[in-house]
Order: structure tokens, then C-alpha cells, then sequence
């Protein structure tokens, strides 16, 4: 037998299958229109979730982004003013106490005076809008702790009238109950009251640690 005769000759494919096997390999025309598809897909999502979010804003059932920052903004700025004016109150009230103790000159009793009724003033003008903007903004807790703050403060300024006005509370002149009767020795008064002073203004300090400490979280 010949060369010829021993060569075996493949049938030759039909078109039919060349198309079967060409679709086993994905083009990468293919493969570009799929991830196209994906990327399409995925910014329709991201679409439709900011659109949900949008409508739930609309609705007033989620806050915008915008309104959460300002919020938080508004939080901080309400926390920093009123411990501003508190600070101011504390200061000048253990200004003139300590002062009223060493028997400073009355000019410097007068001015650390004025200051002190100017910071007390101050801070009842803004008490009421203060209490309201911390129960909307950190809640009842933080709106109680504000009033008990706000009742030592109270307690502070009564035994500073006693102090700087003797001749107006002859018949209640302690600042706390302690035993003085009226007519009592005045120079122990006026010691029992710097001592009823300096315990409440501690009490204060606390209060406005713990009222910043709740504030901050």
C-alpha cells in the first residue's frame, strides 16, 4: 500500500457543530456586555436605596444628612454656651465669697459683685430655652440633671444674698438650718454661711461633671 493509502482523512465539521463548539468560549464582547450589565445593576440599586432614603425623609421618618450634622452641631454649641455661663457663675461667686473672707476693699467687693449678678442674670434669661433644647437634644435625663443643677445654683445665689445683704434676712440669716437663731453672733454666721457656700459651690463643680460627662456621650 502507498503513502497515500495509509493517511487518514477527519471528516470535515458542519457548520452546525463549529457554531456548538465557537459558543463553549465566551467573547470578550460577551464578557464586556455582562459586566456592563452588572455595573448597571448595582447603580440601579445604589439609585433605588437613595431614592427609599430620600421618601423616608419626605415622610419625616428618617432625618437627612444635613439635618444630623446640623443637629450634632447645634448639640455642641448648646453644651459649650451653657457651660460657658455656668463657669462665669461659678467663678464669680467663689470670686466674691473668697474675697468677702479676706476682707478685701469694698470697690473690689462691689465689681466681683456686679459680675456675679450680671453671670446670674445672664443665665436665667437663657434658663428656659436651655432646659427645652436639652430634653429635644439629649433627652429627660439630661433635662433633670440640668434642673437639679440649676437648684444649686439657686441655693448658691440665696446664700450670696445672705452674705452681701445681712441686714435684709436678720430673721433667716444661715443658709442652711443648723442650729443659728436669729440674733445670733454675727461674725459666726457669717463664717457658718461661708462654710455652707463653699460646700454647695462643690456640690455645683460635681453636678457639672457629671451633667457634661452625660452630655458627651
Amino acid at each position: 500500500m502507498g503513502s497515500a493509502a495509509l493517511s487518514l482523512k477527519l471528516p470535515a465539521r458542519s457548520g452546525a457543530e463549529r457554531n456548538r463548539a465557537a459558543g463553549l468560549k465566551p467573547r470578550k464582547s460577551h464578557i464586556g456586555v455582562m459586566l456592563a450589565s452588572l455595573v448597571a445593576g448595582s447603580a440601579t440599586t445604589v439609585t433605588a436605596l437613595d431614592s427609599w432614603g430620600n421618601v423616608l425623609v419626605d415622610l419625616g421618618l428618617k432625618k437627612s444628612e444635613a439635618v444630623v450634622l446640623a443637629e450634632q452641631g447645634q448639640r455642641g454649641d448648646l453644651l459649650r454656651e451653657m457651660v460657658r455661663m455656668i463657669s462665669r457663675r461659678d467663678f464669680w461667686a467663689v470670686r466674691y465669697s473668697g474675697e468677702f473672707a479676706d476682707g478685701f476693699p469694698q470697690a473690689d467687693l462691689d465689681e466681683a459683685w456686679q459680675r456675679y449678678k450680671a453671670s446670674v442674670v445672664n443665665w436665667n434669661k437663657n434658663y428656659l430655652l436651655n432646659a427645652l433644647l436639652t430634653e429635644k437634644f439629649f433627652g429627660e435625663e439630661a433635662e433633670n440633671q440640668l434642673k437639679d443643677l440649676n437648684s444649686l445654683l439657686r441655693q448658691v445665689n440665696t446664700c450670696l444674698n445672705k452674705i452681701h445683704y445681712p441686714d435684709l434676712y436678720k430673721t433667716d440669716a444661715t443658709c442652711q438650718s443648723s442650729g443659728a437663731k436669729a440674733g445670733s453672733d454675727q461674725e459666726n454666721i457669717r463664717a457658718e454661711n461661708l462654710s455652707v457656700l463653699k460646700a454647695t459651690l462643690k456640690q455645683v463643680d460635681d453636678k457639672v461633671g457629671s451633667f457634661v460627662n452625660l452630655l458627651s456621650k
